[in-house]
């Protein structure tokens, strides 16, 4: 959280992880990686893989918001074994590679996921707001007379 590590420990099969964060400031940033995987993490038989190392998101939350469904707004900046081995950015719920995932959000996370889930609504687009607004100032002007 925030560049600080808070959780440090192998992840085998599917597994909770908690964390208590305190810090109170606004902004945040999560970030969750993959550490230590190699070339010898990755099993091929032929061209298929067969075997691989890697972390899937299965639930999130975060003061009690399941944030799933955001996951897809953080972004993954990847760590390749070789050079122009796959996209810059991976965008997604499983990691393959080194490299953190990066979600930020603000505190309160209750209020800022409801805020954010209602950003994206079509009643927000720029034509509904300033339909809203038209009618909004009809109303001002009809009550002041």
């Amino acid at each position: 959280m925030n560049d600080k590590s808070l959780y440090k420990e192998t992840v085998e099969g599917k597994q909770t992880v908690d964390i208590q964060v305190d810090d109170l400031t606004v902004e945040h940033e999560l970030s969750i990686e993959i550490l230590h995987k190699d070339l010898l993490d990755t099993v091929l038989e032929g061209d298929e893989i067969v075997a691989d190392k890697s972390l899937k998101f299965h639930k999130i939350y975060i003061d009690k918001v399941d944030i799933r469904k955001y996951v897809y707004q953080g972004k993954q900046i990847p760590i390749y074994h070789h050079e122009g081995q796959g996209p810059s950015e991976m965008i997604g719920n499983h990691l393959f590679f080194p490299g953190k995932w990066k979600l930020k959000y603000n505190n309160p996370p209750r209020q800022y996921f409801a805020g954010w889930n209602g950003s994206l609504q079509k009643i927000n687009s720029p034509e509904k707001v300033k339909t809203k607004n038209f009618y909004l100032d009809q109303l001002k002007n009809l009550m002041s007379k």
